[in-house]
Formats: structure tokens, C-alpha cells, sequence
């Protein structure tokens, strides 16, 4: 029961600490302050060459960090495929398995088209917001363009997607760790490319942390409901 609490305190946490950081942010945007927006790597005006001037595009980490990037989702999608598998495998074998794999498919499916499909997808439409390697600076609300759909960072709401409900439900602490790491990685690698500012992919990680959390909770306490 411990180390249950203590993971959800951990996605409360996360939640907590990135909004924090967007407050930080906004307030360095509001006094243009460009010595705290350069030690800390936030936005302000001159983000684009900021970002730009740690671009690794020619370098030979671009290949690996494009590769990692983009091919992460398959690895998730297979891990999901193998929890639905087992979720029917238990089904009639074990009551208590079953549960912990029908909360964990269930919640990653409903995180997936309701935050990381809809609300991701609404928001980048509706901001406009343009991409760091562009040469654009002005939003454009309702814009279809790839180049304007920057905030937020698809790539980090679709991995958090996975790694909430897993931390929710597991119970191995250093996998926990080892998952959050891959997760962390992954969507700032979006930073290092050049798809994505910091405050999307932040902004990412609260948005499916905190919708994530309430999702698992609801999905956990309708299944064991069901079963008692």
C-alpha cells in the first residue's frame, strides 16, 4: 500500500514540478530576461538561435537521436499488443493478473485518443505555434500546417501515455526508474532536433501526467468495482 501511494505521489510530483516550470517560464517571457532564459534553456525571443546554435543536424549523433526518436513507437505498440494478449490469456487463470492487465491496457488506450489523439491534436491546432527549425515566428491559431503544430509535443504525450499507467500499476521501483529515464530522453531529443521548444514538451509531460493520473484512477476503481 506503501509504495502504491508512493507512486501516485511520484505522477502528482511530476505534474507539480512541470507546471512550476511553465510558471518559471512565462514569468522570464513577461521580464525578458535573456541571461536566466540562457542558463536555464527556456524560451525567449532568441529561442530559435539558441536552440539552433546546440542543433547537432550535421553532427553524427543526428542518425541515432532521429532513429530513437521516431522509432520508440514501435516498441510501445508491440508492449501494448503483449499486455492485451496476456490481459485475455489471465482471464479465466487468474483474477488478480487479469485485473492489473485489463487497468493498465485500458487506461494506455483511453490516455492514447483522449489526451495524446484529441486534446494533443486540439491544442496544436488551436495555438498555431511554430516549430523551432522554421523560419517562422508568429502564431497562427487554426493552422493545418505541420510547421505550426509545435505545442505540444505529440511525441512526449504519446510516450507518457505508456509510462503513466506503468507507473501507476507496476511495482518495480527501478524499472519505474528506468522507463521514466527512456521517457525523459525521448522527448527531449525533440529539444535536440529541433521539432520542439521546452515549454511543449514540458507542457507534454504535465498534460499527460495529470489527465493520465485521473484516467488510471477511474479505470482502476471501475474494474475493481466490477470485480467485488
Amino acid at each position: 500500500m506503501g509504495y502504491q501511494l508512493s507512486r501516485k505521489r511520484l505522477i502528482r510530483s511530476i505534474s507539480t514540478i512541470s507546471i512550476i516550470y511553465l510558471i518559471v517560464q512565462s514569468m522570464i517571457i513577461y521580464f525578458d530576461d535573456t541571461d536566466l532564459s540562457r542558463s536555464l534553456w527556456l524560451e525567449h525571443k532568441n529561442v530559435k538561435e539558441l536552440i539552433k546554435a546546440g542543433t547537432p543536424e550535421r553532427s553524427s549523433i543526428t542518425p541515432i537521436a532521429k532513429a530513437i526518436s521516431n522509432q520508440h513507437f514501435w516498441i510501445l505498440r508491440f508492449y501494448l499488443l503483449i499486455t492485451i494478449i496476456l490481459t485475455f490469456y489471465y482471464r479465466q487463470k487468474d483474477i488478480e493478473k487479469y485485473t492489473r492487465y485489463k487497468c493498465f491496457t485500458l487506461s494506455v488506450i483511453i490516455i492514447l485518443i483522449a489526451v495524446s489523439g484529441v486534446l494533443t491534436w486540439s491544442l496544436k491546432i488551436l495555438v498555431g505555434k511554430p516549430r523551432p527549425f522554421t523560419n517562422l515566428t508568429e502564431h497562427i491559431p487554426f493552422a493545418l500546417s505541420m510547421k505550426y503544430h509545435s505545442f505540444p509535443s505529440g511525441h512526449t504525450t504519446e510516450t507518457f501515455s505508456y509510462i503513466i499507467p506503468y507507473i501507476y500499476y507496476r511495482n518495480n521501483k527501478y524499472l519505474i526508474s528506468i522507463v521514466f529515464f527512456c521517457g525523459i530522453l525521448i522527448s527531449f531529443l525533440r529539444i535536440i532536433l529541433s521539432y520542439h521548444y521546452i515549454t511543449d514538451v514540458i507542457f507534454g509531460i504535465y498534460l499527460t501526467s495529470l489527465f493520465g493520473y485521473i484516467i488510471c484512477y477511474l479505470c482502476e476503481k471501475r474494474i475493481k468495482t466490477h470485480f467485488s
